[in-house]
């Protein structure tokens, strides 16, 4: 099975930012994530509330996961036939073309207490190792991905596969993210989409 990257260390302990560069070639990517651009947009800009938005991913992030989908080691009908013909050297190709992209948070409602909410519970349960409120600039320094600003539908499926085991969980996640449904529930889980959908 895949070795996750170790994305949640102490700063006391980390030396360098996990979020180092990849070898990649953009121009070639360019040329390869045209069957991308129907969910995830031409330049990772989403307009699918159910599909991430994935330009300016870490690029050792981004390889990561495509490399988990093309092993099996994420569960995804959807992702699996997409990234199994690509190799190493495409993906990471694939992956510093949208390095390059820019992020745009993702236009959605939100409620402004509930959000108040939610960022403390941010803080509470997933702060640690999604800093500086889930921000893509903390999300390319430690080399994971964004929750700030993504689209909530994508995001609650995507803690949903956790817990069903469908994504790998590593770095503290199982013990945190069961005390976060075992002591906030749904209403907590609405309270942290609000936040995440309030950073535009």
């Amino acid at each position: 099975m895949r070795k996750s990257i170790i994305r949640c260390l102490l700063p006391a302990m980390v030396a360098l930012p996990l979020g180092a560069a990849q070898a990649g070639d953009p121009e070639a990517g360019k040329k390869l994530v045209a069957a991308c651009g129907g969910c995830h947009g031409a330049t990772g800009v989403s307009k699918i509330p159910s599909m991430p938005s994935i330009a300016g991913f870490d690029p050792a992030y981004f390889v990561d996961d495509m490399l988990a989908f093309k092993h099996g080691d994420i569960e995804s009908p959807a992702m699996a036939p997409f990234a199994k013909p690509y190799s190493r050297e495409q993906m990471e190709d694939m992956a510093a073309f949208y390095a390059q992209q820019t992020w745009v948070p993702a236009p959605q409602k939100f409620d402004p207490a509930k959000a108040e909410q939610g960022k403390e519970l941010h803080e509470q349960y997933c702060g640690m190792c999604h800093k500086d409120g889930g921000s893509m600039a903390a999300a390319r320094e430690w080399s994971m991905a964004p929750l700030a600003g993504q689209w909530t539908p994508y995001l609650r499926h995507a803690t949903k596969s956790f817990m069903e085991g469908k994504r790998p969980m590593t770095d503290g996640k199982p013990p945190r993210l069961r005390a976060f449904f075992q002591n906030e529930g749904d209403e907590g889980m609405d309270a942290l989409m609000d936040y995440y959908a309030s950073q535009q």
